[in-house]
C-alpha cells in the first residue's frame, strides 16, 4: 500500500577552505564570487612543459589534498564527497590538466587516490601523453584516453591530508503528499554544512538549519501526536525551532583491506536523533554486487524542551540491518534490500531501489513490510515510500 509520495528539491553550492589558509575570504566575497564574478573557465592544457613543479598551485586549484612527484610518476589524494554535483571522473579528468600544466616534462603519468576521509577507492593511472594527444594536438579521444588508463585496488596511497575543512550551503524544500489529507506539506530551509577532516581516518561534521518558511499550520492534526514516544511524528515541532542543530557528530572512516569500507560515528546524527553506530561494506571493485551491516542505539531528540541540545532519556531505539546491494551493468540503476531491526522496534525487510541519471540527481523507492502497525503516520504493516532528491552545486568559490 502506498503510505506517502515525497518530493524533495535540493539546491545549493559548496566550498572547499583549507584550514591552514592564511588568506580566508569574507562572507561578502564568497558571495560576490558567486554571483557577481565571472566563472572561471574550464581548465586548457598548455602547449608549453613549466620548468618546475608547481604543486602549491594543483592544491589550489584541484580537490587534489595531497600530492607527491617521483621520478615520472606524480601521485595524488583526490578528495570525493556525495555532495558535489559532478562525478568522480569528471573531478579527475579536471584535476589532470591542472596537473599537467604545473609540472615539468618528466613526469609522464598522473596517479589519482581518490577518498572521503578514511574511505577510498581503486586508484586510477593517467597517461601524460594521452591528454596531450587529445587535447593539444587533436589527434585522440575519450575512448582512447580510457583505454590506456589503469584501475587497481592495491597499494593505496597513504593521503597524510593533515586539518582541512569543507563547507556546503543547501537551500532544501521538501514537498510532502501524503502525510496529510488536507494540503501537501511544505518545509523549507537553508542548510550549512561543515565537515572537518582530521588527518587520515577521522572527520568532525556540523550541520545547522534555518527554517524559512512551511505550511504546516495547515493541517492541525499534525499537532496531535497519537503515541508519547514519536519516532518523526513530531516534525512540527523540530520546524519551528527556526534554527536548528542537525548534525554534531565525530566519525572514523577506513579502508582497511582492499574493498572493505568500516565507519562509526557519535554524536547528534541527524535532526532527531544523537547516538552512535557503526557501518560494514564489502564491495569489489569491477562487480555488481555489495553487502554490509549496520547498527544504530539512538536517543530521541526533544524539540518541545525548547533547546537545540535536549534529548528525551526515556526515548531510546536499537536498529540493527543486513544490507545487500546490485548495480545493473551499464545503467545507473541499483536495487538493495535491509533486513533486521529498525528504529521503531519493528522487524522486517526493506526492499530499496536507487536510479542516479547524472551526478546530484537521486531517485529513490522504498517498500517496508514489517512486523508490527506503524503507529507514526498510520496502522499498516507495510509503507511504500518515493523521493526525488536534486543535489546541485552553483559554483565552487
Amino acid at each position: 500500500m502506498t503510505r506517502f509520495l515525497a518530493l524533495f528539491f535540493i539546491f545549493g553550492f559548496s566550498t572547499d577552505v583549507f584550514a591552514n589558509d592564511s588568506k580566508d575570504k569574507s562572507l561578502y566575497d564568497h558571495f560576490k564570487g558567486l554571483i557577481l564574478d565571472t566563472p572561471p573557465p574550464r581548465p586548457t592544457l598548455s602547449k608549453k612543459y613549466p620548468t618546475d613543479n608547481n604543486i602549491d598551485a594543483i592544491i589550489k586549484h584541484t580537490r587534489v589534498n595531497h600530492m607527491k612527484v617521483d621520478d615520472s610518476v606524480a601521485t595524488a589524494c583526490i578528495t570525493s564527497s556525495p555532495h558535489h554535483n559532478y562525478s568522480i571522473m569528471e573531478n579527475i579528468g579536471q584535476s589532470a590538466r591542472v596537473i599537467a600544466n604545473n609540472l615539468n616534462k618528466d613526469i609522464k603519468s598522473f596517479t589519482f587516490q581518490p577518498r572521503f576521509g578514511g574511505l577510498k577507492g581503486p586508484k586510477i593511472t593517467i597517461m601524460r601523453k594521452d591528454l596531450e594527444h587529445a587535447l593539444i594536438h587533436k589527434q585522440g579521444s575519450a575512448q582512447e584516453i580510457f583505454h590506456n588508463t589503469h584501475i587497481t585496488t592495491k597499494s593505496q596511497i597513504n593521503c597524510n591530508t593533515g586539518i582541512t575543512y569543507n563547507n556546503h550551503y543547501i537551500i532544501h524544500n521538501h514537498v510532502d503528499t501524503y502525510e496529510s489529507d488536507v494540503t501537501p506539506l511544505i518545509r523549507s530551509s537553508l542548510k550549512w554544512r561543515n565537515e572537518l577532516n582530521l588527518g587520515q581516518y577521522l572527520m568532525g561534521t556540523m550541520s545547522t538549519r534555518y527554517a524559512l518558511g512551511d505550511n504546516l499550520d495547515k493541517d492541525r492534526n499534525l499537532n496531535i501526536l497519537d503515541r508519547p514516544d514519536p519516532i518523526r511524528q513530531d516534525v512540527i515541532a523540530f520546524q519551528y525551532q527556526n534554527v536548528n542543530l542537525e548534525r554534531l557528530m565525530l566519525s572514523g572512516l577506513a579502508t582497511p583491506r582492499d574493498n572493505l569500507y568500516i565507519a562509526g560515528h557519535i554524536g547528534y546524527l541527524e535532526e532527531m536523533f544523537a547516538g552512535a553506530g557503526a557501518e560494514i561494506l564489502y564491495r569489489p571493485f569491477d562487480e555488481q554486487f555489495a553487502i554490509g551491516a549496520e547498527a544504530w542505539n539512538t536517543i530521541k531528540r526533544a524539540p518541545y524542551n525548547g533547546s537545540i541540545w535536549a534529548t528525551d532519556n526515556h526515548n531510546r531505539q536499537q536498529s540493527y540491518l543486513l544490507n545487500a546491494w546490485y548495480d545493473l551493468s551499464e545503467t545507473p540503476l541499483s536495487f538493495g534490500t535491509s533486513v533486521g531491526r529498525f528504529l521503531d522496534g519493528d522487524i522486517g525487510i526493506e526492499l530499496k531501489s536507487r536510479w542516479t541519471p547524472k551526478p546530484g540527481w537521486r531517485v529513490e523507492g522504498v517498500t517496508t513490510f514489517t512486523n508490527e502497525n506503524d503507529t507514526t503516520l498510520g496502522n499498516d504493516k507495510n509503507e511504500c515510500v518515493y523521493r526525488i532528491a536534486r543535489n546541485h552545486t552553483i559554483r565552487a568559490i
